[in-house]
């Protein structure tokens, strides 16, 4: 209201109880012809002015001037026409008075004046008349409806706003002027009105309805005795429907969002705290006046103190501290918060907000703890699984090594019964009966040699013979040398351009295609569907390079979580001995690290089983 009426062109004055002029704008200095520091310099205002006089020229006693009756009673007082004598002359206003909290003396009251001397020096060479005349059309022309009633209700004179709030109604019609208050509320209004003073006058709030429709607001009633005539009320009446709404939003805002709200004084005293306030300090009773600091941990009160004081000077806050509850508990806490002006700019207080994060906190501390220890089972797992993983390859090792000794010499010895088989067969005079047994062992000669040969690929002993060769056209070749092993119910499709160069043992290679082909077939013993499919690929290791992606997809029963875990292992095998060795996917992994790549199972039961090999592009 105070930076409304300095746009307006008022005068605003901040008196305190003692009468001190606690504040004055640059109005002030038209108005009285005094500049603001001389102003202050005067002191309190009895000794101010010589006194003050009412439109009649007589004087007012000084309880009956309206800041004093605003300090004393905490009722507003608005456009009271008066003037004050000086020794040169008498400066005519009109004084709205309105009660305001004293920062610094909590629990004591201030009056703001707001001083209007727009056509005062022509009111002041007025007769009486003619004064009476000004006053008159200022009473019909106030925004605030203003009424002259006798004390049992009925209006004598009542002013435009008035009407506008009452339509239709007027002087002669025998209503009294209390008639829109709601039936609630007349009984106080009634109580307060007899309990009036002939000097004194009151202000309350009351409920009612108005205009043609009857609309329900809140309005605030002023009422004060007429001076010689105590007969007779001035009354006035403002609409603060929209401001107690206002106010009750902000208070329900306030009161329910989940941050601390409050506000300060200049000494760090609490003023208004919402209840989230309360909750986080535990405090049994009302903050209000209570001193903010005995909140802060004592390592934080300078820290803090440094910071308040920086709000006083103008500036926004922002810091984080503990704070201590009345149960002795520690929280921690962000509180941010800026500076609250009064009416001329003057810093009169703090209001600010905070949050407690301390649960935020005990939370994170939880999460480091918890991710500390799964850090450390993590890597103990890990560390059990490298030491499994090392000792599997000691076995496999040991293994490889037993199976390529075995092989070699097993392989010599099949190389005598091989080339026995073969001088047998040629002699001409071995007799038929005895040709197909000879034969047998020919055959059986073969298929160890076979068998030796995974055995020295598992055991990586045979001599490599790396060359570079399109990938491709071997996938081509082993497919047409593949037709027909392949049961006629099982359908074998290759998508491969030709082109996909590696760098490997070309008879390993095909060794390879041949395990992984005879697999899905096995995998298929009611016929079904065998894809073979490469790609040229981005290198998982080093992106910039490419290798070449082989998958080898069948449609049959798959495989089990737990054979898929096993199925590199040699020797592992779901089929009967008589039919396996166990030795199919173990060379095959053999076959593809030796060329530089990598090789694993992709499943899913009853979906069937896809073989990945990754090999270096050329």
């Amino acid at each position: 209201m105070a930076l409304l009426a300095g746009a307006l062109g008022q005068a605003v004055l901040l008196i305190d109880a003692d009468g001190n002029v606690r504040h004055a704008n640059d109005e002030v200095a038209r108005v009285f012809g005094v500049d603001r520091d001389r102003l202050a310099a005067l002191g309190s205002l009895p000794r101010a002015w010589a006194g003050v006089v009412d439109t009649a020229g007589e004087p007012v006693p000084y309880d009956r001037w309206a800041v004093v009756r605003t300090i004393r009673d905490g009722v507003r007082i608005d456009a009271e026409p008066v003037g004050l004598r000086r020794a040169d002359r008498t400066i005519w206003l009109t004084v709205t008075s309105i009660p305001v909290a004293d920062p610094d003396r909590p629990g004591r009251r201030m009056a703001m004046l707001l001083l209007d001397s727009v056509r005062h020096e022509l009111f002041a060479e007025l007769g009486p008349l003619d004064q009476h005349a000004v006053l008159a059309s200022a009473f019909d022309a106030s925004p605030v409806a203003m009424v002259v009633a006798r004390l049992d209700g009925q209006i004598v004179h009542c002013n435009g706003a008035y009407s506008r709030l009452q339509p239709g109604r007027s002087t002669t019609d025998g209503n009294p002027w209390w008639s829109f208050v709601d039936h609630g509320d007349r009984p106080e209004l009634f109580q307060r009105l007899a309990e009036l003073p002939c000097d004194g006058a009151l202000q309350l709030e009351c409920r009612g309805r108005v205009g043609g429709d009857g609309a329900p607001v809140i309005v605030q009633i002023t009422a004060a005795a007429v001076r010689r005539n105590p007969t007779l009320l001035s009354i006035q009446i403002s609409d603060v429907t929209e401001l107690r709404q206002s106010e009750l939003r902000y208070r329900s805002l306030a009161e329910s969002i989940p941050v601390g709200i409050f506000e300060l004084d200049r000494r760090g005293r609490f003023i208004y705290a919402n209840p989230l306030m309360h909750e986080v300090t535990r405090c049994p009773g009302d903050l209000a006046g209570r001193r903010s600091l005995a909140f802060i941990h004592p390592d934080d009160r300078e820290r803090s103190i440094e910071r308040f004081n920086q709000a006083l000077q103008g500036h926004n806050l922002s810091l984080e501290q503990r704070l201590v509850t009345a149960t002795g508990e520690q929280r921690r806490v962000l509180t941010v918060g800026r500076p609250i002006l009064d009416a001329g700019g003057a810093v009169i207080g703090v209001l600010g907000n905070l949050v407690d994060f301390t649960e935020h906190l005990l939370l994170e501390d939880r999460l480091r703890e918890l991710d500390a220890r799964y850090e450390s089972l993590a890597a103990q797992q890990a560390r059990e699984r490298l030491e499994a993983q090392l000792a599997q390859a000691q076995r496999f090792e040991t293994m490889g090594r037993l199976a390529g000794g075995v092989a070699h010499d097993f392989n010599n010895l099949l190389g005598v019964i091989s080339n026995y088989a073969g001088f047998l067969a040629k002699r001409p005079d071995l007799p038929a009966a005895l040709r197909h047994d000879v034969d047998q062992i020919a055959e059986a000669a073969r298929r160890g040699a076979e068998l030796t040969r995974q055995l020295l690929l598992f055991s990586r002993r045979e001599q490599l013979r790396p060359q570079r060769f399109d990938l491709g056209r071997a996938l081509a070749e082993v497919g047409a040398l593949m037709t027909r092993p392949l049961q006629p119910s099982v359908a074998l499709r290759i998508e491969a351009p030709t082109g996909l160069y590696i760098e490997a043992d070309q008879g390993q290679i095909e060794q390879m295609l041949l395990n992984l082909l005879i697999n899905a077939r096995d995998a298929l013993p009611e016929g079904g569907h065998i894809a073979i499919r490469a790609t040229v690929v981005p290198a998982r290791s080093r992106p910039a390079d490419t290798e070449v992606l082989l998958e080898v997809t069948d449609d049959g029963t798959g495989m089990a979580p737990e054979v898929a875990a096993r199925a590199f292992e040699p020797f592992f095998t779901t089929k009967p001995r008589s039919e396996a060795s166990g030795l199919g996917l173990a060379t095959v992994q053999g076959i593809v690290e030796q060329a530089g790549g990598s090789v694993s199972i992709t499943r899913a039961p009853g979906q069937g089983t896809t073989v990945l090999v990754r090999l270096p592009a050329c």
